[in-house]
């Protein structure tokens, strides 16, 4: 096996197995059928942010009535062999950094359970840095330029220690980024995901399970005024400079309702359709032109609306018709 450098601290062999791309505790909910949150439940299905390619997995101890309903049919001998986690990756860190992570993890996850009455806003900020930046480097929904990349990178290996008061203490630069953060504070009988907004880099959307979050690259460069071009589905109404989070005050998470949540998911998976779309568009065009053919405009979209629903039908057992209908056309 060819060994690689660790992606946060450059130095070392990056030798751990099993690392999180998004902390477990923050997805856990989302993903398994029975929403009791426990290893080996999950079921997600999963669309490359780069080629579109779809696949599924299923937990080993999802139940087989589960299993049919997702997939209709029985899981074959070849599925079950390349059945992998999506948010796990292997030789990503080394083992040392893996456990720098888990320091900021465990405070937060102590907090939003309610172990601890509070979490330190320099942990949290860099807890939700951390996200982001995996969920870049490991193009996970989102792919921020490189040299952002680099810059979140230093912040986070110069700050992230193995021990949580020094963590705390660090005089190290922060950097110029700051974050707002909000939640809909259940997650029974709600579909949620881990989604992008893919259009707007300032900020950044994502959706992790219950939690949204926006993150802008430059604080003195925030855009908050309304967009025409994107609304964020209703979340704007929560861009307020008041709102933001630095690291240097009490975290501040607001409330979302169902309403926003789902509105938000529906866009995101509304963005990668259309994205998706129009790459499958430039695909068939340089194919007729290859092949010499000329197909009537009927013909064209027939075959395109063919190939975007068979592909996403799987990504939406489970959702109502309704919610099914505003992206899907049949």
């Amino acid at each position: 096996m060819l060994q690689s450098r660790c992606l946060l601290c450059r130095k070392k062999i990056a030798d751990c197995k099993g690392s999180h791309i998004v902390p477990n505790f923050l997805l856990q909910s989302a993903f398994t059928y029975d929403q009791k949150a426990k290893r080996n439940h999950e079921v997600s299905f999963f669309i490359d942010s780069n080629s579109f390619n779809t696949s599924l997995y299923i937990g080993r101890e999802v139940n087989e009535e589960k299993i049919f309903e997702v997939k209709k049919n029985k899981m074959t001998d070849e599925e079950v062999i390349a059945n992998t986690n999506h948010f796990i990756r292997n030789y990503l860190f080394c083992t040392n950094c893996e456990k720098r992570f888990a320091v900021v993890e465990n405070e937060y996850a102590s907090f939003i359970n309610g172990i601890k009455q509070s979490v330190n806003p320099r942990l949290a900020y860099l807890l939700w840095l951390s996200v982001i930046w995996r969920m870049s480097v490991t193009h996970t929904c989102i792919q921020m330029p490189a040299a952002l990349n680099k810059q979140i990178r230093i912040v986070l290996d110069s700050n992230l220690s193995l021990e949580k008061k020094e963590t705390i203490n660090s005089k190290h630069s922060l950097g110029s980024f700051a974050y707002l953060l909000m939640r809909f504070p259940s997650s029974e009988n709600v579909k949620t995901g881990l989604l992008a907004e893919r259009k707007v880099s300032n900020p950044y959307l994502v959706l992790i399970g219950t939690w949204a979050l926006f993150f802008f690259p430059k604080r003195k460069k925030i855009l908050l005024g309304k967009s025409e071009k994107n609304n964020f589905w209703g979340l704007d109404t929560f861009l307020d400079k008041k709102n933001l989070n630095t690291g240097s005050g009490i975290e501040i998470c607001l409330n979302l309702t169902e309403e926003n949540l789902q509105a938000a998911l529906l866009g995101c998976v509304q963005s990668m359709h259309e994205e998706e779309l129009l790459l499958v568009r430039k695909s068939l065009v340089t194919f007729f032109i290859t092949a010499g053919i000329t197909p009537s405009d009927e013909e064209y979209n027939d075959i395109i609306m063919r190939y975007i629903t068979k592909e996403m039908e799987a990504g939406l057992a489970g959702w109502s018709n309704n919610q099914r209908k505003k992206f899907l056309i049949y």
